[in-house]
Parts: structure tokens; C-alpha cells; sequence
């Protein structure tokens, strides 16, 4: 397969981080880059400042994607090559699948590890006159690109351009409370980690796979561990994870909400069986 018409970054941000890039990959310099945006401003930068082939694909992967996947760039032209006959928009190679399968939402998930982050997020999709409902929306492995781990065609990038540039432009404007708020650092594990606006934008792929008409092919990625800080990589609750996702693609499929109370049962139960294993 020629490789041409996937144009696969990989952002670095020093000699160090550049030093560690899988050589199948395009580098993608952000080393002048607002550090404070991490790959956010490479990938904004990149799509404001180039023409997109209509049928070609792009990918802007951080310099931490083999750690988070256990991937190489071989083994993403591999995965993209069993594809190469049908129409697919968007490819998704999203890392902690056990999160994915877990929570209801990316949302969700972002709440847990970063208390405030759904509140923000909601507030950015009602300043920029998005209609989602987070309460309500499911996402799972075949809708969920974390960090940004998404390979897709030009027209999902102008959907994602159309919502980073509106997240952009509230939090650098600095207008009120809430925008300066995006800026201000979130705690995680005890200790500042990263600007609110940063993990609202990591999550802005998922919301656009799961509410608009992309044909996605997303890695399976169920086998590797289940790094949830819940169960500590326990390969008991494997299965669990395996039916709540499952579930919960079933329901975004046929909007049956008996696979919707299956999803929420399965979860329930799981929680109930960690809470039994850690009082013994």
C-alpha cells in the first residue's frame, strides 16, 4: 500500500521528544508552540496553514503515542491496509480502552479524573451554539479518539477546526471568569497537571464521532491493560468492560433503551464486585 495519501504526524517538541518519533511517521515541529495548548496549537497551526487533499487522510499523533498504545507506526499502516477496499472516514487508535468501556461518556470520564471539566465543557458548547446533550451521550470504542488518535479524511478536520477554533478564541480572549478559568491548571492525583482547555479539546474528536455521520474503523485495543485507577489492571473486570462496551454500542446502534439499561446494570454490578473484592 502506498502510504502517500495518509499523511501521519508526529508532533515533537525538542531535540529530546523528536529523537524519540517512529521514523514511519511525518515529525511535525512545536517546538515554537504555546506549550500551554500542547499538540492542540501543532494540529490547529498545521490545518489553518495548509490545503487538504479532499482524498487524502491526515493524523496528528503526540510524541507519547507508542507509550500510550504500545504501536508502532508499522502496525498503523498494517491496520489501515484492512481497509483499504471499503469507505472509511475516520481511523481511531484511541488508548486506555478500559475508560472507554467504563464510563457513559469521555465526558464523564474526564469529570472523574478532572474534577469540572463537564461543567466547562458545557458551557463551551452552549457559547458556541453546539445542541449536545452530555448527560445523555454514550460513547465506546468505535466512537472514542483520546488524545487525539484519530487518522482521518479533510472533512472531519474542518468539523474539528470549526469547535477548536471557538474554544480558541474564548479562552485566549480572557473575557470573564469562565474564560480565564480554562487557563488555570487541573489537579490530578493531588497535583496541578494540565489547563482546563486542554482536556476539553482532547475530547472535542469523540464528540464529533459521536454526533455526526463518520464511517469509523477504530484498533482494538480491549488486549492491552485496563489502567483504570478503579481496578488496578485487574483482568477480573475484563469481561465486565467487554459487555458495558458492547452494550453501550448496541444502544448508539439502535437506540434500544434496553441496551442502555444492560450498559448501566453490567457498570453497576462491576462497581459492586470491587467494592466486595477490596473489603475482603
Amino acid at each position: 500500500m502506498s502510504t502517500a495519501q495518509y499523511h501521519i504526524h508526529q508532533i515533537f517538541y525538542n531535540d529530546a521528544t523528536r529523537a524519540e518519533l517512529d521514523d514511519g511517521f511525518i515529525p511535525l515541529d512545536n517546538s515554537n508552540g504555546r506549550a500551554d495548548w500542547y499538540e492542540f496549537w501543532a494540529i490547529r497551526q498545521f490545518l489553518h496553514t495548509h490545503t487538504l487533499d479532499a482524498d487524502a487522510y491526515y493524523g496528528f499523533l503526540s510524541p507519547k503515542f507508542t507509550d500510550k498504545t504500545g504501536l508502532s507506526a508499522s502496525h498503523v499502516f498494517e491496520f489501515i491496509q484492512q481497509y483499504s477496499y471499503r469507505a472509511v472516514d475516520a481511523f481511531v487508535i484511541s488508548p486506555v480502552w478500559s475508560h472507554t468501556a467504563f464510563f457513559k461518556n469521555v465526558f464523564e470520564q474526564g469529570e472523574f479524573f478532572h474534577r469540572g471539566l463537564k461543567a466547562a465543557t458545557k458551557e463551551f458548547l452552549q457559547r458556541a451554539q453546539v445542541a449536545v446533550d452530555l448527560e445523555t451521550l454514550v460513547t465506546h470504542s468505535q466512537n472514542t479518539a483520546f488524545g487525539n488518535y484519530i487518522i482521518a479524511k479533510p472533512e472531519f478536520w474542518r468539523q474539528w477546526l470549526i469547535l477548536a477554533d471557538a474554544l480558541f478564541e474564548i479562552a485566549e480572549q480572557e473575557q470573564d471568569e469562565y474564560a480565564r478559568g480554562l487557563s488555570e491548571l487541573v489537579y490530578y492525583g493531588g497535583r496541578p497537571e494540565a489547563p482546563m482547555k486542554v482536556f476539553v479539546q482532547e475530547r472535542l474528536a469523540t464528540l464529533i464521532l459521536a454526533t455526526q455521520n463518520f464511517k469509523v474503523a477504530a484498533y482494538d485495543t480491549s488486549y492491552g491493560p485496563l489502567c483504570l485507577d478503579l481496578v488496578q489492571d485487574n483482568e477480573y473486570f475484563r469481561a465486565d468492560f467487554l459487555a458495558c462496551d458492547a452494550f453501550k454500542i448496541a444502544y448508539t446502534e439502535s437506540q434500544q433503551p434496553t441496551f442502555l439499561r444492560a450498559y448501566e446494570k453490567k457498570r453497576a454490578a462491576s462497581e459492586m464486585k470491587y467494592r466486595h473484592m477490596n473489603q475482603r
